[in-house]
């Protein structure tokens, strides 16, 4: 399972997004990129099923 971040201006979270696929988490990546995030707003983590509970 992957977990999204995405963070604003002064460091604060805006969104958290959980996904099964890595190919989703892509996608929704390069949305925020079009919309003009950049990478580094956008934190990627793996995460195991004991911590998504």
């Amino acid at each position: 399972m992957y977990q999204l971040k995405v963070k604003g201006m002064r460091n604060s979270t805006l969104a958290y997004h959980r996904f099964e696929s890595y190919a989703d988490l892509l996608e929704l990546v390069a949305v925020y990129e079009a919309l003009g995030y950049k990478p580094e707003a956008l934190l990627i983590e793996e995460i195991t099923i004991e911590q998504a509970a």
